[in-house]
Parts: C-alpha cells; structure tokens; sequence
C-alpha cells in the first residue's frame, strides 16, 4: 500500500492505547517544528477553568495533560517543486461528553491544544511570512460541536469547539459541517446493549478542523457508514476529508465560495485525510490524478 506507519506511546494508564498514523506523506524534518516524526505535548493544565461549563465542583483544581496527542510537519508535495506547509495534529480527548469532571477534564486539554498550536504556528509563520502553516487538527474529540447540529441535536455542556477556535493566528473550521444531518453521525453507543440502533444513540464525536485557507480546496467530506466493521472493531465510523487543489476547482468548493482564502494553487492533487478511531489512527492518502 505504500504507507509509512508511525506510532507514538500515549500516557493513558486506563486504556493503555498509543496514537499512530498511516501516510504516503513522510513527516519532514524542519528546524522549528522539529524531526522527520511524530511528537506529542505533555503540557499540563489546572481545570476546571475560570470560564467553564461544565458545572464541575471541585475544593481543589485538578490537573491534567492530554494522554493520547500527537502532530507532525509535512510538506505535501504539489507540482512545478511547489509545496503546501502542513502542520498535522492528532488528538483523543477525554470520554463521556456529558458527564461533568470529564467535561472539565476536556476543556482543560482543549486549551493545553490550543496553546501548543499558537506556539508552533507563530514560530513557524515568524520565520516563513510568504507561505504560511497550514493546520489540520483531527481526531475523537469526544465532544459535540455547537455550530453543528448532530442527527441527534447534541448540544456540548463545554466550551471545547469555543477554546480551539480562538486561536487569533489561524482560524479553524470544523468540516463535518459540510456532512448532511441525515448522515452527520459517527458514534453509536448502545445504551441498552440491545444491538439495535435506538433514539439518541447516534451523535457525532470525531471531527476534523482545518486552517480557514484550505476550506475552498474540500472537494468531499464524508462519514463511512458502510464500513461493515463497525460492530467488531470499533463503536466509531471512519471519517474523512478530501482536498482537491486544482486550480480550476478553487470557487467550486462544496463550502462554496470564500473570499478569504489565500491564493489558488494551479496543480491538480487530492489529498484525503481519514480518522479511525480503533485505539485511534489516522490515515493520509495523497492521490496524484
């Protein structure tokens, strides 16, 4: 298949699951953003914080990292030697979207995300002002988007999506928009365990944020519900975005048009990013036509 695997250990005592990814894309060295690898933060925050929703009372702070996170640089190869800075950043966060020390635990990590980003982009863009980083930030962020309504209308107890989308250097949108509510579903907890699909059981866990700048290139986003293996090997449905950076394509976007971007790339290169969360993976497929 042609894939570089990676993995990196995580710091989940519970599950004891690691975090890996699968690309035709091998992470590149780069004097800021570190080796040709996989790294992870192990910042650490207090929680609950000041602004919380969660409705978690504690007489003392706790604290807390993200245990399952990793990111990485690409430069993903377009053509005529030009190239699309990348900034990867993969994340499990914290279980039980509802229940409140976790919601506060999940705040907490989402700011800890947050700043690690701003970080790394402002350094990067500091030292390269003319092509800009580009950030995809991806994963089971175990949390309902509030500018997204779910098939099954969740609505967050958190502040999650509002922390991550506050980054002042680089605007994120959740792409997951672009699924149709009828389909806008990627967990299915069986409450019941009666092995059949019930009223609220569906909701949408796992999503994909990306830099403002690359929203024209989404040629398609989708939610694999016909991968027949939802059953044996996880309670999640892959979910993947494809960007298609032809140059004829860049007011055709299914976002439609936006004023905002950049600059339109004259290649023609699809590139897919899909989330799996079985122990959590991500695969990244490049596809020259």
């Amino acid at each position: 298949m042609d894939y570089y695997p990676y993995l990196i250990s995580g710091t989940d005592t519970y599950t004891r699951q690691n975090v890996g990814l699968l690309s035709r894309i091998p992470p590149t060295n780069h004097t800021i953003l570190g080796s040709a690898s996989l790294k992870r933060t192990d910042l650490r925050k207090n929680h609950p914080l000041q602004y919380s929703k969660c409705q978690f009372k504690s007489n003392k702070n706790q604290s807390t990292s993200v245990s399952k996170n990793y990111y990485t640089y690409m430069e993903v190869p377009l053509v005529d030697t030009t190239i699309l800075p990348l900034l990867l950043f993969g994340i499990h966060l914290k279980a039980k979207p509802t229940h409140p020390k976790s919601c506060s635990q999940r705040e907490a990590q989402a700011l800890i995300i947050r700043d690690h980003l701003r970080s790394l982009v402002a350094q990067y863009n500091s030292s390269n002002p003319s092509v800009p980083l580009s950030v995809v930030l991806l994963g089971d962020f175990n949390d309902f988007d509030d500018s997204i309504s779910d098939f099954s209308n969740n609505k967050p107890s958190s502040s999650v999506f509002d922390i991550l989308r506050d980054f002042g250097v680089l605007d994120m949108v959740n792409v997951m928009g672009a699924v149709p509510k009828n389909k806008l579903y990627s967990h299915w907890w069986d409450r019941n365990q009666n092995n059949v699909v019930d009223f609220g059981e569906l909701s949408l866990l796992d999503h994909i944020m990306v830099s403002r700048n690359l929203i024209p290139f989404i040629d398609q986003v989708i939610i694999h519900h016909d991968d027949s293996g939802i059953n044996r090997i996880s309670d999640h449905w892959p979910i993947s975005v494809t960007f298609n950076f032809d140059g004829a394509n860049f007011e055709q976007s299914i976002f439609g048009k936006d004023s905002i971007a950049s600059t339109s790339l004259d290649n023609v290169v699809l590139v897919t990013l899909c989330v799996v969360a079985v122990g959590f993976l991500i695969g990244i497929k490049l596809v020259y036509k």
